[in-house]
């Protein structure tokens, strides 16, 4: 069925949405929105098809997730939300009209769809199908400092674990199983959680290698961040991460050497940090601590 736009006349059992601009102001409905008016060009119904059912039976074949988000307010009264996902082939992180719906308000603390080259938030998404590659990207935004829930709600269609994978730690928790307890400073967390469907935190053969041959940590006394390495390895680049996912520094590599002094601005915060580390036979992410 050809979607047209409603016009000034409601029909009897039809949903519809309101929206207000910045200044505001009173909405009236009366009952000359209730008129007969005969389905035409003023009066649009909108209603089954043979098209439009076979429509409706293919969404319930759809694989959808709808993650859960606990956090205590102020009361330390536990509160949760609710967010969801859907997954076909012919969607994308673009917006997909009929698959996304943006959140209207945000809580002081939430946790919600966040796509790149999009300032919109999202509590529905339609993204394209499953994969081991497909990385959803999720942003928190918490008031507090301590801990926050996420787990799975219900699932639809779906028959394969599914992770929410912290991207500066390497970490994936498995919400199929059970809630992924995070402990977080207060702030805005962009970039850095996903919704995952692999886990990341298995190591690969070149991980063993450099946990076996590396050694990465700070030193406060002469504000160093030092790194020791096999001949074997070498190393492209060194960043440095706070907490909330923001670099804060940079090292590009150009030397191989055995061991390496790399200064820390002193304007650094006193905090936990996450060195990431660039070789050549893979990465490695380390925390320390920076006094």
């Amino acid at each position: 069925m050809a979607y047209k736009t409603p016009s000034k006349y409601i029909a009897i059992g039809q949903g519809f949405f309101i929206q207000g601009d910045d200044t505001g102001g009173v909405i009236n409905f009366n009952n000359t929105q209730r008129a007969y008016v005969t389905e035409g060009a003023e009066s649009v119904f909108f209603k089954a098809s043979g098209k439009s059912s076979k429509t409706a039976i293919s969404t319930n074949l759809l694989p959808i997730i709808k993650l859960g988000f606990e956090y205590k307010n102020t009361e330390e009264l536990l509160l949760h939300n609710q967010i969801a996902i859907s997954f076909q082939e012919t969607n994308s992180f673009a917006f997909n009209k009929g698959y996304d719906s943006e959140v209207y308000e945000t809580g002081k603390t939430d946790m919600y769809f966040k796509f790149p080259n999009d300032d919109t938030n999202y509590v529905i998404a339609g993204v394209q199908e499953i994969s081991n590659e497909l990385e959803v990207p999720l942003e928190l935004v918490v008031d507090y400092s301590g801990q926050v829930n996420v787990m799975v709600d219900e699932i639809q269609n779906v028959d394969r674990d599914i992770y929410i994978t912290d991207k500066l730690t390497n970490t994936s928790y498995n919400v199929k199983q059970g809630k992924a307890t995070l402990t977080l400073e207060k702030g805005v967390y962009t970039d850095r959680f996903v919704l995952a469907f692999k886990d990341a935190s298995v190591l690969s053969v070149e991980d063993d290698i450099l946990e076996g041959y590396t050694s990465i940590y700070a030193d406060n006394e002469n504000n160093n961040i030092v790194i020791s390495k096999n001949q074997d390895i070498e190393i492209n680049k060194v960043e440095l991460f706070d907490i909330l996912g923001k670099k804060v520094s940079l090292w590009n590599i150009k030397e191989q050497k055995s061991t390496y002094q790399l200064d820390i601005k002193k304007q650094i915060p006193t905090g936990i940090y996450i060195v990431k580390m660039r070789t050549n036979k893979g990465d490695t992410n380390k925390k320390v601590i920076i006094e």
